[in-house]
């Protein structure tokens, strides 16, 4: 049976007092940037993908996959060129 919004509530306050601790500790694991390969903090993965220097590596990251498609399938992909241009 689906709860009240003010069950919900009642339920997620109950929830976060009985592991606040837990919660903490897993947002403030360091991990590594699955772009840029730096080492960040979970809960800060969101804002560091913004930073300038993550953008960067980002866009490196896509004209690198956009050049191995172009090598494997070239072709095609001039045919599309010049189908589409």
């Amino acid at each position: 049976m689906p709860m009240t919004p003010e069950e919900r509530k009642q339920y997620n306050k109950t929830y976060y007092d009985n592991n606040k601790i837990k919660i903490i500790q897993k947002g403030c694991e360091k991990m590594q940037c699955p772009f840029c390969e730096r080492i960040i903090i979970k809960n800060n993965l969101l804002k560091h993908s913004k930073l300038e220097i993550c953008k960067r590596k980002q866009q490196e990251n896509i004209n690198t996959l956009s050049r191995l498609n172009y090598i494997k399938y070239p072709l095609e992909t001039s045919f599309n060129l010049i189908k589409n241009p």
